[in-house]
């Protein structure tokens, strides 16, 4: 089963996409910006970052970054 990490500051937007592709059978975790993300990240692998680009504390670009640097744990190179 794919594992999506779906991560956007504006909650309606990103409970509406995890709750879509939850539905569609993928398991799905949240994050509220990218420091949350990059968190998580350091701790579960996932198969996909769906990303926003302007969020608080640590912007999509950033995370992007981070997670090039790191390479941490994303089972693929997978980032949207």
């Amino acid at each position: 089963m794919y594992s999506i990490l779906v991560v956007d500051d504006e909650e309606a937007l990103r409970k509406q996409v995890a709750s879509l592709l939850s539905s569609r059978g993928y398991e799905v975790d949240e994050a509220s910006d990218g420091l949350e993300a990059a968190q998580k990240l350091a701790h579960t692998p996932f198969s996909l970052v769906l990303c926003d680009i302007r969020m608080p504390r640590m912007t999509g670009l950033e995370l992007l970054k981070h997670i090039d640097r790191k390479s941490t744990r994303l089972n693929s190179s997978h980032v949207a």
